[in-house]
């Protein structure tokens, strides 16, 4: 048990609104499952700071705060990050889950040089993959998805349907991300 420590739920939407809802304090030993809902009634700031929650996700953190000078002892378990939509669930974050890898895909423009290695990390005894892309010219654009999986991508195709509007499908649904100077909108629609 963490003894005089708050916990809160931070979530990012995909207009950066910073939705943020406070847990209560820790102040239990053993597993407990904590559930915030109503996300209307959270607190929120910056992104368009409309008070709607533009799905999906872009980030989920869990923040834990303590009182100054109170005693901090203890450990801290967390598991199964589970967010619920309307009619759908997306598991955000479960510690069980085997390692994943990532797919990049890029889509192509002419006088693209792509290279792809082992480079140096933190760690210099383990190389780290990485992908490099160069374009030359006064209006070079990269458009790049970055799709973690456990044992296969979901992505079917990955596609610019028209200027500044992109979509990405796979066999259960089709995500369509529309990029604005100031804001992008996100839409999803089952197949």
């Amino acid at each position: 048990m963490v003894q005089d420590t708050g916990l809160a739920l931070r979530i990012n939407d995909t207009t950066d609104e910073r939705w943020v809802a406070t847990a209560g304090p820790v102040n239990w030993t053993g597993w407990k499952r904590i559930e915030v809902s109503d996300i209307a009634k959270w607190t929120h700031y910056l992104g368009d700071n409309n008070g709607a929650f533009d799905g999906p996700a872009r980030n989920v953190s869990v923040e834990l705060t303590s009182i100054a000078g109170a005693p901090v002892s203890g450990a801290l378990y967390i598991d199964d990050i589970t967010l619920h939509y309307d009619n759908d669930t997306w598991l955000a974050e479960s510690f069980e889950l085997p390692w994943r890898s990532l797919r990049v895909t890029m889509l192509a423009e002419p006088g693209t040089t792509v290279v792809a290695g082992e480079g140096i990390g933190p760690d210099l005894t383990k190389p780290v993959p990485y992908v490099l892309a160069r374009r030359r010219g006064v209006n070079a654009r990269f458009v790049t998805l970055l799709e973690p999986f456990g044992d296969k991508p979901a992505v079917t195709d990955f596609r610019e349907s028209e200027p500044g509007v992109f979509e990405i499908a796979t066999e259960a649904w089709v995500d369509t991300v529309q990029v604005f100077p100031d804001r992008v909108a996100y839409t999803r629609a089952p197949r």
